[in-house]
């Protein structure tokens, strides 16, 4: 089967710029995949890795003996790293609007005239109202309302709403989750390897952003997610890597939108380690 891969690396290489990196193969690939998806899904995720490697390899004018050396030196990883920054989720004494209804006027907008009850008017002063030989006991526009027997809510301006107060108006609350990224690499540097498998499932972290950064030319982010969210269940250190899971054989899948992700682990990569 290398063979076959090799035959259609040197074909490809024919419609692939010269690329850097295996990383820029691999994103010039995805067009090309997503037009010629039956084939590419038959060809299966393990494959599309060591087509990556050999278009790499053939373009760099060196055959594919340095394709051979790169595969035969292959380990997969799933990563994550966060910013430390909580994940807002929707605040529930407002659903998210951000407002609530009035407490003084209890949402209607309006308030009670206190001095007619309401009711617009006010009884004779001299009698209440019952009659007497002074008076005929008529009642009369209250001037406290001019007979609307309300006024407009001084507290929200007759709107009958106010700001949340659990979310200050902005309609979300900060939780007890972090916002995390997720990546599955794959990777023929020995010093990535070996410290992705020596930290996986525990709470150390690989390596640092710095030093992953540092070696981005040696492994291809096959698959990658951000902003997921979770609470981790120990202490995570921001801007540093954590692996979840290493093999030198995992069970890869294609997704719709023909990028490689590890099956055989949930895409949550915490649900072990922390």
């Amino acid at each position: 089967m290398n063979e076959k891969i090799k035959k259609l690396a040197a074909n490809l290489s024919e419609l692939i710029p010269k690329s850097d990196t295996p990383q820029e193969v691999y994103d010039f690939l995805i067009p090309v995949m997503q037009k010629q998806s039956d084939y590419f899904n038959y060809l299966g995720p393990d494959n599309i890795v060591k087509l990556i490697i050999y278009i790499y390899s053939y373009n760099q004018g060196k055959g594919f003996n340095l394709g051979d050396k790169m595969i035969n030196s292959l380990g997969f990883a799933n990563l994550f790293t966060t910013e430390g920054k909580e994940f807002n989720t929707t605040c529930s004494s407002c659903d998210g609007s951000g407002e609530v209804s009035c407490r003084d006027c209890r949402g209607g907008g309006h308030v009670s005239c206190e001095k007619c009850d309401g009711s617009g008017v006010i009884p004779c002063e001299e009698c209440d109202g019952e009659g007497c030989e002074e008076c005929d006991g008529d009642y009369t526009t209250c001037p406290e309302c001019d007979g609307d027997g309300e006024f407009k809510c001084t507290s929200c301006d007759g709107d009958g709403k106010e700001e949340c107060h659990d979310c200050y108006g902005e309609g979300e609350v900060s939780s007890d989750e972090l916002v995390y990224d997720f990546s599955l690499i794959a990777t023929w540097n020995q010093q990535i390897k070996d410290s992705c498998e020596l930290n996986m499932n525990t709470d150390k972290p690989a390596m640092s952003e710095y030093d992953f950064d540092r070696l981005r030319d040696e492994y291809i982010v096959l698959y990658y997610t951000y902003d997921l969210h979770e609470e981790f269940r120990s202490e995570v250190e921001i801007n540093e890597i954590y692996c979840t899971f290493y093999s030198d054989e995992p069970t890869l899948k294609l997704t719709k939108p023909m990028r490689i992700f590890n099956d055989s682990d949930d895409i949550e990569p915490y649900f072990y380690m922390l």
